[in-house]
């Protein structure tokens, strides 16, 4: 499915004006673009910049290197790229796809930039979502045409090793880990070194990511100086966080790595020290080491994210973690910029869905409740007793007190997934920013419009209206032909919604704040009180509703994210004696407990 996408882009993406080819002249060379048509206004597009060499042969499972070489010709960044290898387990029976070669980046620019503006244009990099396995930058997926329309903004976008061949780590200078993470910090500097020569403003860059992507800024912010926190000047998080469960960092790389060398069949694995384990991994053929994450599964596609961010030692190579982000976050060490943060009525469908749908899987996981539950919510506990005391307490907050998910509680799988893995991280993060820092805003917002166009058919493969679900507010921010090929009609009340739906987050970039709504100036969230646990949080939400409207509604129930920092205390940075780790759960890795290295 992924190649066919692949090539709908030569038919639905690259729609080029009979004007001459923009070309725009950096220190490497002079690079040709190509115009586009666009959704309402024409735009100028840089498609597959190499920010850094290609990531294969000596330089596989090694921090990223940058391009040095001078171009003796005009680059031709007129075609899309291929995305990086993946395996994208959201697709019904993924195969592995995409190439090492691949980390390029794109840029879009209103038409005329150059000589119709007197000033720069504020700079959106876009990190594309997939759970850090699956996802591409390319236009075919990730289109600017909806930003091009506002002639406010430049858009940079681009592709991030994925799954094992970036995140793969032995734990120590051998094989680091973070591969993907630097990937995207070196694609940053780029921009941030390059940008003016394209019209935009170094000085004002937002980093902006949905999901995975949304993870990624966070940890951006949390990351060493070395590396990319410095780079930007404010953060915009669609769905995702870096101190989210999905994307717990990896506490004991080396033994996952050993997990990857058993599935993969190397012989004597467990003998290995690193550095020969290290060598051993960079020679399996890339595809393989992809289809090992099978293997490491424990039900269905549960884990979705096998490859995690981990932390490093920072004294011995050049890390981009130093800690746990968790614990960094609560204390503060992490580079203050404006954020702006939300999250999507049933983004929990982004799991939920597919098992809803799978009768075979639905009544497995009810035949195994009792067992399966609390692995995929990744709570479970040394102590049985506290194992059925927590499993009981969501079987009640959630599931009428039953070991079975009906017809009747179906929603409440979604909710459940929704609860734990986004508005709880989501707002630990903002309540333990608040009570740190009176100065920096940040703001949330919600999205629950929903249209003929859901990615819960994506998820499902069927039409079934299951509300704004994970991924739908892209619909309304990022052109993706290749997957809804028929856009909303121009003067639909859709595409009214998509320009104001755009416009809040352009004015976010422009101004570090968004502009008033219906009169009323948004308020930036504050802390109610101040003590380290079960925080209480007050802001103005921006609701994108069913009624095409933008308001200020009420709070987050701040009882949700009591209920979860009660059942599992890591997601605030404190530590439980009672907690197991997840390579006892999974016996792939441990998730780190709030302890420092």
């Amino acid at each position: 499915m992924w190649k066919i996408i692949f090539l709908v882009v030569v038919i639905e993406v690259c729609v080029i004006s009979c004007e001459e080819d923009p070309i725009v002249c950096i220190d490497n060379g002079c690079i040709r673009g190509k115009s586009f048509k666009g959704n309402q206004k024409a735009f100028e597009g840089f498609l597959g910049i190499p920010y850094a060499k290609p990531p294969t042969n000596e330089l596989r499972l090694k921090d990223p290197q940058p391009t040095v070489e001078k171009w003796n010709d005009v680059y031709n960044a007129t075609e899309e790229k291929m995305f990086c290898m993946q395996k994208n387990y959201f697709l019904p029976n993924p195969t592995v796809s995409g190439v090492e070669d691949c980390l390029y980046l794109y840029i879009y620019r209103p038409k005329n930039v150059m000589r119709n503006r007197r000033k720069l244009l504020p700079v959106i990099i876009y990190l594309h979502g997939g759970g850090f396995f699956a996802g591409t930058a390319g236009p075919s997926i990730t289109g600017a045409d909806f930003f091009m329309d506002t002639e406010d903004v430049i858009v940079v976008t681009m592709n991030y090793r994925l799954g094992p061949l970036g995140f793969l780590s032995t734990g120590d200078i051998n094989m680091s880990g973070n591969f993907g993470l630097k990937d995207q910090a070196l694609a940053i500097k780029w921009t941030k070194d390059n940008i003016k020569a394209f019209g935009g403003d170094a000085s004002n860059i937002a980093l902006m990511g949905q999901s995975a992507g949304a993870s990624s800024a966070h940890l951006h912010m949390m990351s060493s100086p070395k590396w990319s926190r410095n780079l930007f000047h404010k953060t915009i998080m669609l769905s995702g966080n870096g101190n989210g469960p999905y994307f717990y960092v990896i506490e004991n790389p080396l033994k996952q790595a050993k997990e990857f060398a058993k599935a993969i069949g190397i012989k004597d694995y467990d003998e290995m020290q690193s550095e020969e384990l290290a060598i051993n991994l960079r020679r399996v053929d890339p595809e393989i080491l992809i289809r090992a994450c099978d293997k490491l599964k424990i039900w269905s596609i549960d884990p979705l994210t096998i490859s995690r961010p981990v932390v490093e030692d920072c004294q011995t190579h050049n890390g981009f973690l130093c800690n746990n982000p968790v614990e960094i976050w609560r204390s503060g060490d992490y580079v203050r910029v404006p954020m702006l943060t939300g999250f999507m009525d049933g983004d929990g469908g982004v799991r939920a869905l597919a098992i809803l749908e799978n009768k075979t899987q639905l009544h497995d996981l009810n035949e195994r409740f009792d067992e399966l539950f609390p692995k995929l919510m990744e709570i479970e506990n040394k102590s049985s007793e506290m194992n059925f005391k927590h499993l009981n307490m969501i079987k009640k907050r959630y599931f009428r007190g039953i070991s079975e998910i009906s017809n009747e509680t179906s929603n409440d799988l979604i909710r459940i997934y929704t609860e734990r893995s986004f508005i709880t991280p989501l707002f630990n993060t903002l309540s333990q920013h608040v009570q740190q820092d009176k100065k920096t805003p940040a703001y949330l917002y919600k999205f629950s419009f929903n249209s003929s166009l859901s990615y819960s058919s994506f998820f499902t493969g069927n039409s079934k209206n299951y509300g704004a679900v994970h991924c739908d507010e892209l619909i309304y921010l990022l052109k993706s032909p290749a997957i809804f090929p028929n856009q909303f009609e121009q003067n639909s009340i859709e595409s009214k919604f998509r320009t104001k739906f755009v416009k809040f987050f352009t004015d976010f970039v422009a101004n570090g704040k968004p502009n008033k709504i219906s009169g009323k100036a948004v308020r930036q969230c504050e802390a109610l009180n101040y003590k380290s646990t079960n925080p209480s949080l007050k802001c103005n939400i921006v609701e994108f509703g069913n009624d095409f409207t933008m308001k200020l509604t009420g709070e987050i129930d701040p009882t949700i994210a009591e209920f979860w920092n009660n059942i599992d205390p890591t997601m605030m940075g404190t530590k439980e004696d009672s907690l197991v780790s997840r390579n006892e759960v999974f016996q792939i890795f441990k998730i780190h407990s709030g302890h420092t290295n």
